[in-house]
């Protein structure tokens, strides 16, 4: 279905490692900051299922684009 032998794997690791740091600590900032400002709340309070299920789709997009967008685009250079 997919040619995965034209995927850029370090490349694909790379931008799921930034982008979830980015997305994680955004969110964990925000928590602390804004929503619980002062207070001392539980971790677990700051991943709730739906920032959860944002994150993992967002990550799927990021594979998309480099499983199928990205391998195409090079074909068209």
């Amino acid at each position: 279905m997919f040619d995965l032998k034209n995927v850029d794997v370090k490349s694909l690791r790379t931008d799921l490692v930034k982008n979830a740091t980015i997305l994680v600590l955004a969110r964990l900032l925000s928590f602390y900051l804004v929503e619980n400002a002062g207070s001392t709340p539980d971790i677990m309070g700051a991943f709730d299922p739906k920032w959860v299920y944002g994150l993992v789709f967002t990550l799927l997009g990021f594979v998309f684009f480099h499983v199928v967008v990205n391998p195409t685009l090079s074909k068209m250079e």
